[in-house]
């Protein structure tokens, strides 16, 4: 092998005569130099994985590798990846990946949603999490990857509700003692505003502790064209949650004078990726509308029109 090495070293012309005559050939050389190579690979764009967490802030846009940024679960991470998907169809036959806030993806967050809900055992929405898409950046897409990772983020327990690391997993989070599930509330009003004004503050607290208000459930609003105008959407979403607020307590909404509702708008985002649900909050009333000094323990939840445990103004 040593002089087939050299005599290819010399040029195609000392080939040429090394392989011309079959007498000369040394055994084991079949003269053919081009059968023995195996296959290169086809290239191929990297392909995130499920059940993974990360330890950078969510993105929107995915560039380069991941094994870089995942980290356990048990340790402080931003986001976590419970479910990865791949477009087909007509999006996946764009050039570019689809912006973001598209209607393109609407189809890929209704099956995050699906697949996180049955992850988490329940709603997504029901918990003090963010369901988000990450796709791959222009480079990958050209390069042939079609995926989307489906990230849970968790939220703070105060009105903000800003992204915040957590360890553990979002599953853990919403099953056995809950601790990231939406339940009672304490809210206060905004400085400088009578009692019955909009909300300045409000922190998450147990129900056994005194509080004035609950977490009801996702009120639905129908629609599939544009995003409603404001007036429109108010009244959409406050009829919904009436309803939801009504099953809650077990009588229509306004049937009680000590309990009032509030809710979260759904944004225009919200809107393109197909969301048409939203939180709707039970809230105690004093007798002129207020909240801010009203209190009461335990759920109100089947309590119908009476008066909930321990309440006061």
């Amino acid at each position: 092998m040593r002089r087939l090495a050299l005599s290819l070293l010399a040029g195609a012309l000392a080939l040429a005569g090394l392989v011309g005559c079959a007498a000369d050939r040394l055994p084991g050389i079949d003269a053919d130099l081009t059968d023995d190579w195996p296959a290169m690979a086809a290239a191929a764009v990297p392909v995130p994985e499920s059940e993974r967490c990360y330890s950078v802030e969510y993105v929107p846009t995915w560039t380069g590798d991941f094994a870089d940024a995942t980290i356990p679960c048990g340790y402080a991470h931003w986001t976590e990846t419970l479910y990865v998907g791949t477009f087909t169809g007509s999006v996946a036959a764009h050039a570019t990946p689809p912006p973001v806030g598209s209607s393109d993806l609407a189809a890929a967050y209704s099956t995050c949603a699906t697949e996180v809900d049955k992850a988490l055992g329940a709603p997504w929405q029901t918990g003090y999490l963010s369901l988000n898409l990450t796709l791959p950046d222009d480079i990958a897409w050209r390069g042939g990857a079609r995926w989307y990772r489906c990230e849970i983020l968790a939220l703070s327990h105060d009105l903000d509700e800003n992204v915040v690391r957590v360890t553990g997993t979002a599953v853990t989070a919403m099953h056995g003692p809950r601790l990231a599930a939406r339940t009672c509330r304490l809210v206060r009003v905004a400085p400088g505003q009578s009692r019955g004004g909009s909300i300045g503050s409000s922190d998450a607290i147990g129900c056994d502790k005194p509080h004035n208000a609950e977490f009801a459930g996702l009120f639905r609003v129908p629609g599939t064209g544009e995003y409603p105008d404001p007036d429109t959407r108010n009244d959409m979403e406050r009829l919904a949650c009436f309803h939801t607020a009504g099953q809650f307590i077990g009588v229509p909404a306004g049937y009680t004078r000590y309990l009032g509702i509030y809710w979260s708008d759904i944004t225009p985002e919200q809107w393109a990726l197909g969301i048409r649900t939203g939180i709707c909050n039970i809230i105690g009333f004093d007798g002129n509308h207020g909240f801010d000094t009203v209190r009461f323990t335990g759920s109100v939840k089947g309590i119908g029109s009476r008066k909930p445990t321990g309440y006061t103004f």
